[in-house]
């Protein structure tokens, strides 16, 4: 049976990233974007404030997709999620590594994503979804006896 096995909330001021590609420009996105992602933003010719928009976009849905994983992206790495427009615009959520790994540890098969922006900042939601952790015993109580 699927169900909800995490969610996760995360907000990034644009200016931040504007801030970020002025001093380190290629170099910052390749730390921060897996390769799909740089892909895309090349291939839709994103530059400046859309540029950065789209990479703060990324930035808060990986912060969101760490957190529903019940890890946060420092453990797993920020090439190790993958955040790309499917055929309708909608944002597909992509793990590999580090991130498919603790995504399978956690009992997730599957992370939605939702991303909005405002002209000040980006936030993004993210829902894991899946079969959950094996039971463990709480605090001495057997599993099934757990709310």
């Amino acid at each position: 049976m699927v169900q909800v096995c995490g969610l996760g909330l995360d907000i990034v001021p644009i200016w931040r990233v504007v801030e970020a590609l002025s001093r380190r420009g290629d170099r910052f996105a390749a730390r921060v974007l897996s390769q799909p992602e740089l892909d895309e933003t090349k291939g839709r010719g994103l530059q400046g404030r859309v540029k950065a928009q789209y990479m703060a976009g990324r930035i808060a849905a990986k912060e969101a997709v760490g957190k529903a994983i019940g890890l946060g992206v420092g453990p797993i790495g920020w090439r190790s999620l993958s955040i790309t427009a499917g055929p309708n615009g909608r944002p597909v959520c992509s793990l590999s590594g580090a991130a498919a790994a603790a995504a399978a540890r956690a009992g997730v098969s599957q992370v939605m994503v939702s991303i909005t922006h405002t002209e000040a900042t980006a936030a993004a939601c993210a829902v894991a979804l899946g079969r959950g952790p094996e039971p463990e015993e709480v605090a001495g109580v057997a599993p099934d006896h757990v709310m």
